[in-house]
C-alpha cells in the first residue's frame, strides 16, 4: 500500500491575497459581468482561485483569502444588550401543580410528534431496573404527551418501560405504543376522572380509548400504507381538580398490577419560544441579586420567570425532589458609527471564534484553562457551529457535566442569523436538501430549495441585522447568579461585525455558485457518459456541493461520513510527517474544480465510494451499479411520466419473530401470508456481502479512468468492484427481489406466497421442489422450451429490449419488470460497456441462469408474475394446491428429466 503523500492539487497552489468580504463580493460580481458563462465566478466562489480583474486576461491566477482582521468593533460603534427567559423544564415527581384558575388540557391519544428524542443537557432521573439503580437521561426514557397548560407541554415519562421488548423493536424506542396507553386511560386515568370530576366535568370524558379511537381516527384501518392519524381533541380539566386526579392515579397505577410499567411516572413541563413575549424581557441585572426567594419587586428577571410560568405555583415547581430549570439569554446588538447627518446604522454582529473559551469561562464560571482544552479538543463537551463557512465566524454549545457555583448546565453562543430558516418542525430545524433529492428530481428541488434559499439570503438585509445570543440553562435558585451586565471591553474582544449587505450578499453569492454548478451536472446530457470508474469524481463533486449549501444553512455537518467529506474536499498539508486536511485559508474551499466539461472535482483526492454510495441513499449503501444509475440520471426515464416509483425497502428480520419451519413447512398444511403492499414500487434488495465471483477471467480487466491533465498523481487509484464481480452480485440480487413481487390474492387480504423476500436468496430459484411448499395454489406451466426462454431474455434483455419494456410500461403494457432495482442496474451495467462487451454480458448472464435455476415465475402477457385459474383439462397448465389459481410457474427444461417436484 502506498503511503499518503501530497498531491498537485496541494502543491501547486496560487499566491494568496487577502480580501475583506465586501471585496470578496465586489470580486464575484465583475467576473460574473466578464464571462457570460460564469465559469470564472463560480469556480472563485467555490475555490478561491481567480485573475485580477484589472490586469490582463492571462495573468496569474491568485488565491483569495478572506481577511477579518477589519471586523473588529472600533470607536464610534454602540452595543445594546437585553436578557430574556427563553424558555422552562421542571421534573414533577408527585403532581402538576397548576393554579385554581389555569385550566389543563389532557391528550389521551398517542402522537409519536410529541414523543421527546433529544437531550434537555440535565441530570437526568434516578432508576432501579431490579439489577441496580442508575441515573437515566431524561430523554432516554419513554414518554407520551400527556396535556398541555397554555402554551406549555406536559409529557408522561414511563421509567418503568425502559427495558420493555416491545418497545426495544420499535424505529423510535421512545414512543409509548397505542396498547400501553389504551391501558394507561382505561385502567388508571378513567377511574381516576371519574372519582374526581363532577359530573357536568365528566361528561367530555370517553367512556374508553376505542371510543375516542374510533371518534378521532382519520383513514381508514385497510389503509395500510401509512399509521393510523388522529383527530387530537384535548379533554379540559380545570385547575383546581388536576392535583388531585394526579394522585389519584398514582394510587390506582400502584393497586393495578397490569399498570406496573406505569408506575414511578414522571411529569415533565416544556416551555419554549418564550422570549418573543415582551413580559420575558429584561434589563440584565448589574449585580448579582442574592435572594430569590421569594422574588423581589425589583427583581426583574424573578418577574419574568413568574410570568411566563403564571399558570403555576412557582414554588412548588422547584420544591424538592422536583426541579425546575430556566434558560436564561442575553442578545446583544449593534450600530455602525454615526454618518454626517449623525444617524448610526444596524450592522451585524458574531461571536469571533478564537475567543469561545473566554466568552465560555464568562458563561459557566468553569476555570479558563479547562475551557480552553475543550475548545481545542476535537471531541468533548464542546462543539463549534462555524457560521457559512467563513472561518472565524461562529457560535458553539458547552454541555457542562459539573457546573460550577453558577450552576450552568448548558451554554450556547450563536448568531440570530439561524433565526431566518429556523424551522423546529424540522430534524435539522431547518431546510437541507441531499444529493437523493437532487437527483431524483433536480428541476424540483432547483424551484423549491435552492432558488428559494438565494433569493431569502438576497432580501434578508432588508430586515435583519444579526445580532449575538448567549444562552444558559440552570436551575432556579441560580438565576440571579448569571447573564449580568456584559462589560463593553469584554464585547470589543469577544465580536466581529459586518455590514448587513455585505454578509448576507456573501451568502447568496455562493448559494448561486453552488446552484449554479450543480445545474451544470444535472441538466448535461454528458451526465449518460459516467462510468463506473468515474463515480469518485463526480460522485465527490455532488455529496461536497450539496455539505457545502446545507453549511451555508446551520452549521457544517461532522463526524463520521461527515469528517470524510470535509476531508476529501481540503487541501492537505505535511504535519508532524503525516499528511492531513488543513484549512489554509479562513473561508472552506474546495481543493479543485474542474469545469471543463461535464462538472467534477479533481481525481487527486475524492470520498471513497463506499461513503458515496451511503451519502447517495436514503437509508443504506447501494451497489456500484446502481449509484452509476443515480448520477447518469437513468432512472428519470421512467420517472418523467408519471411521479416516481417509491422506493419499497425490504431488510431482513433482525428480531426473527417468525420461524423459518412456519415459513416452510415439511407438511402439507400451509401458512397463510399477511397480503404484502405490492403497488408499482421499486424494490431494492440487497446483499449483505459480494456473490461468489462466477466470471472471473470471463471478461477483460478494466482500467481506471486517468484524465490527462491529473497524470502526475503519484496515488494509485482503487478500481473498484471488478465488472465479473458486479455481474455476479447483480445476479443474486434477482431472487429475493422477483418474490418480493410476487401478485397477491384479489378477493382475500393474504399473498399466494408464504416466502418472505428477506428469506429468498439464490438457491431460492434452485429448487424444482419449491413452488409446491411456498404457494398455497399455483399454476404449473411445464418445461416449454419457449416459455423459459422468453423469460430469461425478459430478465436480461439486450438495450433495444429493455427499452422496449420501458416504453410499454410507460404506455401501462407491461407491469413488474421495471419494478425491480435488479432490472434497472442491468440497463446501466449494460449501457457502460461497448457493443462486443454488452453481447458478451448478455451471453454470460443467460447461460447462468439455464445452468443454475430450475423454476421462474413464467413472464407472460408483459407480467412479471401472471396469476388466474385455468380449467383442470388444460393441456399445459395444471393447477397445483387449493385449486383456486395463482401465480403461474414454469420450469427449466433442461432439467426436465431429474425433476423431483
Amino acid at each position: 500500500m502506498v503511503e499518503p503523500v501530497l498531491k498537485p492539487i496541494d502543491t501547486d497552489l496560487p499566491e494568496t491575497v487577502n480580501v475583506t468580504l465586501d471585496q470578496w463580493n465586489d470580486l464575484f460580481d465583475r467576473l460574473a459581468a466578464m464571462d457570460a458563462t460564469l465559469r470564472e465566478r463560480d469556480l472563485f466562489a467555490l475555490t478561491g482561485h481567480f485573475r485580477d480583474p484589472d490586469g490582463p486576461p492571462a495573468g496569474p491566477v491568485l488565491r483569495a483569502n478572506y481577511d477579518s482582521s477589519s471586523c473588529h468593533i472600533v470607536e464610534g460603534m454602540s452595543m445594546e444588550q437585553e436578557c430574556d427567559i427563553d424558555s422552562t423544564i421542571a421534573l414533577m415527581f408527585a403532581h402538576i401543580p397548576i393554579r385554581d384558575e389555569a385550566k389543563l388540557d389532557y391528550f389521551m391519544l398517542p402522537d409519536v410528534r410529541y414523543t421527546l428524542n433529544s437531550s434537555y443537557h440535565v441530570p437526568g432521573i434516578e432508576v432501579d431496573d431490579g439489577r441496580e439503580r442508575r441515573e437515566i437521561p431524561i430523554h432516554k426514557i419513554p414518554n407520551a404527551r400527556f396535556a398541555q397548560v397554555g402554551d406549555k407541554l406536559i409529557r408522561i415519562h414511563f421509567p418503568g418501560l425502559c427495558q420493555d421488548e416491545q418497545l426495544a423493536r420499535q424505529k423510535n424506542t421512545n414512543y409509548v405504543p397505542e396498547a400501553r396507553m389504551r391501558e394507561l386511560y382505561n385502567l388508571g386515568m378513567l377511574p381516576a376522572l371519574r372519582d374526581v370530576l363532577p359530573p357536568q366535568l365528566l361528561r367530555v370524558m370517553p367512556a374508553s380509548f376505542d371510543a375516542e379511537k374510533f371518534r378521532a381516527q382519520q383513514g381508514s384501518d385497510n389503509d395500510r400504507d401509512r399509521p393510523p392519524t388522529y383527530q387530537q381533541s384535548p379533554k379540559p380539566i380545570p385547575g383546581q381538580y388536576v392535583q388531585r386526579v394526579c394522585e389519584r392515579l398514582r394510587d390506582i397505577i400502584r393497586m393495578e398490577p397490569v399498570l406496573d410499567w406505569a408506575d414511578r411516572f414522571v411529569f415533565v413541563l416544556e416551555g419554549r419560544g418564550l422570549k418573543s413575549d415582551p413580559r420575558s424581557r429584561h434589563p440584565p441585572p448589574e449585580e448579582v441579586i442574592e435572594n430569590p426567594d421569594p422574588v423581589d419587586p425589583q427583581d426583574a428577571r424573578g418577574q419574568a420567570i413568574d410570568y411566563v410560568l403564571r399558570e403555576f405555583h412557582v414554588p412548588q415547581l422547584k420544591q424538592e425532589p422536583g426541579r425546575l430549570y430556566c434558560d436564561i439569554g442575553t442578545t446583544i446588538w449593534g450600530y455602525g458609527p454615526p454618518d454626517e447627518r449623525g444617524v448610526s446604522k444596524a450592522i451585524s454582529l458574531f461571536p469571533n471564534v478564537k475567543f469561545h473559551a473566554q466568552m465560555f469561562n464568562h458563561l459557566t464560571g468553569k476555570p479558563i484553562n479547562e475551557c480552553e482544552r475543550w475548545v481545542q479538543s476535537s471531541n468533548g463537551p464542546y462543539s463549534k457551529d462555524e457560521d457559512a463557512l467563513l472561518g472565524d465566524l461562529g457560535g458553539g454549545r458547552l454541555d457542562v457535566k459539573t457546573p460550577s457555583e453558577l450552576g450552568v448546565e448548558e451554554a450556547q453562543i450563536y448568531g440570530t442569523s439561524k433565526y431566518l430558516i429556523y424551522n423546529l418542525a424540522l430534524s435539522k430545524k431547518a431546510k437541507r436538501t441531499s444529493p437523493f433529492k437532487c437527483q431524483k428530481n433536480w428541476r424540483k428541488e432547483l424551484a423549491e430549495h435552492f432558488t428559494p434559499l438565494a433569493e431569502s439570503f438576497r432580501q434578508a438585509p432588508d430586515t435583519h441585522s444579526v445580532a449575538v445570543r448567549f444562552e444558559s440553562r440552570l436551575p432556579y435558585s441560580s438565576y440571579g447568579r448569571v447573564h449580568h451586565l456584559i462589560p463593553i471591553p469584554f464585547l470589543c474582544r469577544w465580536l466581529l461585525w459586518l455590514y448587513d449587505h455585505v454578509y448576507w450578499g456573501n451568502k447568496s453569492r455562493r448559494v448561486l455558485a453552488i446552484t449554479n454548478s450543480l445545474d451544470r451536472f444535472f441538466t448535461s446530457p454528458q451526465r449518460l457518459s459516467i462510468r463506473s470508474s468515474q463515480v469518485r469524481e463526480y460522485g465527490s463533486f455532488v455529496i461536497i456541493l450539496i455539505w457545502m449549501v446545507n453549511a451555508l444553512v446551520n452549521r457544517p455537518d461532522d463526524g463520521g461520513h461527515w469528517d470524510e467529506v470535509h476531508d476529501s474536499a481540503s487541501v492537505h498539508a505535511m504535519v508532524d510527517g503525516q499528511v492531513v486536511p488543513v484549512r489554509d485559508l479562513t473561508m472552506f474551499y474546495l481543493h479543485s474544480l474542474r469545469l471543463d466539461g461535464l462538472p467534477r472535482i479533481s481525481s487527486q483526492r475524492t470520498i471513497s465510494t463506499k461513503t458515496i454510495s451511503y451519502l447517495f441513499s436514503t437509508n443504506k449503501s447501494i451497489s456500484l451499479t446502481q449509484l452509476v444509475a443515480k448520477l447518469q440520471g437513468e432512472h428519470d426515464i421512467l420517472n418523467n411520466a408519471s411521479a416516481p416509483p417509491e422506493v419499497e425497502r425490504i431488510t431482513e428480520d433482525v428480531w426473527r419473530t417468525e420461524d423459518d419451519d412456519e415459513l416452510l413447512p415439511s407438511t402439507g398444511g400451509f401458512v397463510i401470508a399477511p397480503r404484502r403492499g405490492n403497488r408499482q414500487q421499486v424494490v431494492a434488495i440487497d446483499l449483505q456481502e459480494d456473490a461468489p465471483n462466477m466470471f472471473e477471467n470471463v471478461f477483460p480487466q478494466e482500467e481506471p479512468m486517468r484524465y490527462p491533465s491529473e497524470e502526475l498523481d503519484p496515488e494509485e487509484r482503487d478500481v473498484g468492484p471488478t465488472l465479473d464481480q458486479r455481474l455476479s452480485n447483480l445476479l443474486y440480487k434477482y431472487p429475493p427481489q422477483i418474490i418480493a413481487k410476487a401478485s397477491n390474492r384479489r378477493s382475500k387480504r393474504e399473498a399466494w406466497c408464504s416466502l418472505d423476500a428477506s428469506d429468498a436468496s439464490h438457491e431460492t430459484f434452485r429448487d424444482a421442489s419449491l413452488p409446491s411448499r411456498i404457494f398455497s395454489s399455483w399454476v404449473d406451466c411445464g418445461y416449454t422450451h419457449e416459455r423459459w426462454n422468453t423469460t430469461v431474455r425478459a430478465y436480461f434483455p439486450t438495450t433495444a429490449q429493455h427499452k422496449e419494456t420501458r416504453e410499454k410500461v410507460l404506455s401501462g403494457n407491461a407491469q413488474g419488470l421495471h419494478c425491480l432495482e435488479a432490472w434497472l442496474e442491468w440497463r446501466t451495467l449494460l449501457n457502460e460497456h461497448d457493443v462486443a462487451t454488452r453481447k458478451k454480458i448478455i451471453k454470460e448472464a443467460r447461460e447462468w441462469a439455464n445452468r443454475e435455476w430450475r423454476w421462474l415465475p413464467w413472464y407472460t402477457s408483459n407480467h412479471l408474475w401472471r396469476s388466474g385459474q385455468v380449467g383442470k383439462k388444460h393441456p399445459s397448465k395444471t393447477p397445483k394446491g387449493d385449486g383456486l389459481g395463482g401465480p403461474w410457474i414454469i420450469f427449466n427444461p433442461k432439467f426436465r428429466k431429474s425433476s423431483q417436484r
